[in-house]
């Protein structure tokens, strides 16, 4: 097991490490957390990143506020090791054909090797809901109460968990079934309340709140929960081992004896999966909220996956998710380079591209190095204004604040996520530049239900 664990950790530490140089992640809320901890520290007092706040992961970054992307990053793999080893000692302890296999399987699907190389704090969050699960399959509720607190004050979606650990508790059939379930309710209570007391002391119950975003086209909710978590090969190898099983006569006949011999484990993933599912088809917005998900979705149908080949096309699949058959946005701002053997298509504005050769993990380091790229144009022009001027910087606010404070740049540019078209008009009444960066006209109109931002600003990059 030790030589397991240790090569485990050796592949995922190794694989990581070409990308914690290069910036914080492609999210704008992973640039926005790294802000956040700068602003914290020159404040004085809680600030949250975004609603409903993230207090745990915001405490850590307070602390390193001034640390280069590789300590961030850095971080953000060793909780990704850690949601692994959770993982792995699970599987280990429940009989689990091939832990090591699945658990090397589970490393490389995109969504969480993408997660473990940004500051976001979705891997954080599934490392303490790993560790809760593992620690009430072991008997001891009060940690896994405590993780799951600790899960909650890091991603307030972690709550979701409550109901499929419950449910394992009370399948375990302990002799004080009822005592269990208050231990790891009290600890999960206290750190939960815990994690919260700074931030409700500085905003009161309005921190429990979030933003209203409008609901994604259904294609773009299909491919986030699909090809955005698995990558296309993952999720070719996921719907073969489910037809194989229900089309094929031999293997729908073994189906009743798989689901009795791992019902608990089988229950508790259904469970585990259709909250999540359920989470993420009310606000679709990113991937990642299908994470804590991903791992439970691998013990289904590991379990599923059967026979002589099946394994080896699930865990193939599931590997293969990362490197090929990527599919990303072609744009010389923030989109990433693509093979000579990329199928590239216009849609809704946007050009999008297939590339056989070339993951959602390769497409993810060159998005870093493009919006890196971009933001270095940004601050070789910081200097050049010598009138008040106003920069409408949109989804790149928070990229281009995180650098000028790690540089120390002073400027007297306003930079500004977004303006309304009263606030416009009155800069441009007192006299200031008015500028935007690229697309962000489009964006700042949708956003106040207008059309306006180009008629009294200009693009700070013409074409």
């Amino acid at each position: 097991m030790k030589k397991d664990i240790l090569l485990l950790i050796l592949i995922v530490t190794l694989s990581r490490l070409p990308f914690l140089f290069y910036g914080y992640g492609v999210e704008e809320d992973s640039w926005g957390l790294v802000l956040n901890a700068w602003e914290m520290r020159e404040e004085g007092r809680y600030i949250h990143s975004r609603l409903p706040g993230h207090p745990v992961q915001e405490a850590v970054y307070y602390l390193i506020c001034d640390a280069p992307p590789f300590v961030y990053n850095s971080l953000s793999v060793f909780f990704g090791v850690l949601s692994l080893v959770w993982f792995y000692l699970l599987l280990d302890h429940i009989r689990f054909r091939k832990p090591l296999i699945a658990s090397i399987a589970f490393s490389f699907v995109p969504v969480f090797f993408i997660n473990t190389v940004s500051t976001i704090d979705y891997v954080w969050a599934l490392a303490f809901i790993t560790g809760s699960v593992y620690m009430a399959v072991r008997s001891r509720y009060a940690l896994a109460g405590i993780l799951l607190g600790l899960a909650f004050g890091t991603r307030i979606t972690s709550v979701l968990m409550l109901l499929p650990i419950l449910w394992l508790i009370l399948q375990r059939k302990e002799i004080r079934p009822l005592k269990s379930v208050f231990t790891f309710l009290i600890w999960f209570a206290v750190f939960s309340v815990a994690s919260y007391l700074v931030p409700i002391r500085e905003y009161g119950l309005s921190i429990f709140s979030t933003y209203s975003l409008p609901y994604p086209p259904a294609l773009k909710v299909m491919y986030r929960f699909s090809f955005g978590v698995f990558g296309l090969a993952g999720v070719m190898a996921i719907l073969t081992v489910l037809l194989v099983k229900l089309f094929r006569r031999r293997e729908r006949q073994v189906l009743p004896g798989i689901f009795m011999k791992n019902k608990l484990w089988i229950g508790f993933s259904l469970i585990t999966v259709g909250a999540h599912l359920l989470l993420f088809l009310a606000y679709p917005h990113k991937s990642a909220f299908m994470l804590p998900a991903v791992p439970f979705v691998i013990l289904l149908f590991g379990y599923l996956a059967t026979g002589s080949h099946l394994p080896a096309i699930l865990y193939t699949g599931l590997i293969a998710g990362s490197f090929l058959f990527g599919i990303d946005l072609s744009d010389p701002y923030r989109g990433s380079s693509s093979s000579w053997m990329a199928i590239h298509k216009h849609v809704a504005g946007q050009t999008l591209f297939l590339d056989p050769l070339r993951g959602p993990v390769f497409n993810d380091l060159s998005r870093r190095k493009t919006k890196i790229r971009f933001t270095e144009k940004v601050m070789s022009r910081l200097g050049e204004f010598d009138e008040p001027t106003v920069i409408i910087s949109g989804w790149w606010y928070n990229q281009v604040l995180t650098e000028m404070k790690r540089r120390d740049i002073q400027s007297e540019v306003l930079i500004l996520d977004h303006v309304s078209e009263e606030l416009l008009h009155t800069y441009y009444r007192y006299g200031f530049d008015l500028y935007y960066l690229p697309e962000i006209n489009r964006i700042n109109d949708n956003r106040y239900g207008g059309k306006f931002t180009a008629m009294d600003a200009k693009p700070l990059f013409p074409n």
